[in-house]
């Protein structure tokens, strides 16, 4: 188990995810709003270089496509 992994599940304006790299820890930030991934990939571009963020944009329904 990773324990300096944490996954923030709905990124929204990336403020938690901020909170826990602030605190060291490694993020896979989900987001399924297109604005709101790109926003946060913009605003993690460092972390992300550093691998320290990921953003996946994605979203779980009952089938699979997009929504």
């Amino acid at each position: 188990m990773d324990r300096d992994l944490v996954y923030d599940v709905g990124m929204h304006n990336g403020n938690d995810t901020a909170f826990y790299v602030s605190q060291g820890y490694r993020v896979v930030a989900i987001e399924a709003d297109p604005a709101q991934a790109e926003a946060g990939r913009k605003r993690f571009a460092a972390e992300i270089e550093k691998g320290q963020v990921h953003v996946v944009e994605a979203a779980i329904g009952p089938s699979r496509g997009q929504a």
